[in-house]
């Protein structure tokens, strides 16, 4: 196999240190603009910062490196006597170009396309989780406070709030969620517990027709919604945006067709029932709806303990 000329060593090792860099940058860039949360959950951050850091440094090394091969290799060629030391040996310069723009290519990608979030196109590839919730549904029927879609008016004792979440060894911080969220005069879904919470308000629909909700997200439409249909979503990720998964909650309103699909948008309005795709879905009737710059971080993330319980 033949090898690169000690001629070319010092020109390969720095198109390395340059690709090196190239990706360092690249990462600082996204940290810097902001455009990080497109594409990795806050609670990875950290780790891509350092990995960032990490290709500088290597960045770095490598170019000394090759700088110190070729100071020495420009006085061991003066020194030399054999003038066969100065001829050229046959190189493999194409294939090392090809590998070369191999690795460059990503970084030119990156750079010159568009940092965006994803939307509408991707949600409906994965397909979203309206939030089939029958199982639990289903336990729920045998409670005589549930199962009527009724709404159910003031606070119920705490025996009569647990016979209204039901639970069972996986479902447990649920209920106690579905319970707090029953206690609320308006459900105020946030960032911080949004997949939670809709897991919730989908496990026990019932128990919320007509308690008032605000919610922010994306409009996402498919094929087969009605004219005064779409959905509030937004994309759950746990580690990149390469695991993201769309959920969200249909949303009726006379004024829907206003809003244009991937918009974001602000709804208030009451809980309730829709039949959708042959399925019963949780469903907001809006009585309030306005537009909204999107967030910093567009994406949510599941929590790992139900914490944020006590900050609502």
């Amino acid at each position: 196999m033949s090898k690169i000329s000690k001629q070319q060593q010092p020109i390969h090792g720095a198109v390395q240190s340059l690709i090196l860099l190239g990706f360092g940058l690249y990462i600082h860039y996204l940290v810097f603009s902001g455009h990080i949360n497109f594409y990795i959950a806050p609670r990875m951050q950290l780790y891509v910062v350092m990995a960032g850091i990490g290709l500088d440094v290597m960045a770095l090394y490598h170019g000394m490196r090759t700088f110190r091969k070729y100071a020495a290799s420009k006085r061991s060629s003066r020194d030399s006597r054999d003038p066969g030391n100065h001829k050229p040996a046959a190189s493999p310069l194409l294939r090392s170009v090809l590998i070369n723009l191999f690795f460059l290519f990503p970084i030119l990608l990156g750079f010159l396309t568009p940092d965006r979030a994803l939307g509408s196109s991707l949600a409906a590839k994965k397909g979203i989780n309206l939030g089939d919730a029958a199982n639990f549904r289903q336990a729920m029927e045998s409670s005589p406070l549930v199962g009527s879609g009724n709404p159910i008016v003031g606070i119920p004792s705490d025996q009569k709030l647990a016979e209204m979440f039901p639970k069972d060894e996986y479902s447990g911080e649920y209920a106690n969620l579905g319970i707090q969220l029953f206690k609320k005069p308006v459900i105020n879904v946030q960032d911080t517990g949004y997949v939670e919470v809709l897991s919730a308000l989908q496990m026990y629909m019932d128990n919320f027709t007509n308690k008032p909700i605000e919610i922010n997200g994306f409009v996402y439409r498919e094929e087969g919604m009605k004219p005064n249909q779409f959905v509030i979503a937004r994309f759950n990720i746990q580690c990149c945006a390469a695991d993201a998964m769309p959920l969200g909650i249909l949303v009726e309103s006379d004024k829907a067709a206003s809003y244009a699909t991937n918009s974001w948008v602000h709804v208030s309005g009451k809980l309730g029932k829709s039949n959708y795709s042959d399925a019963e879905v949780l469903s907001i009737n809006a009585d309030g709806m306005n537009g909204i710059p999107a967030p910093k971080n567009v994406y949510v993330q599941p929590q790992s303990d139900f914490s944020f319980v006590n900050r609502m």
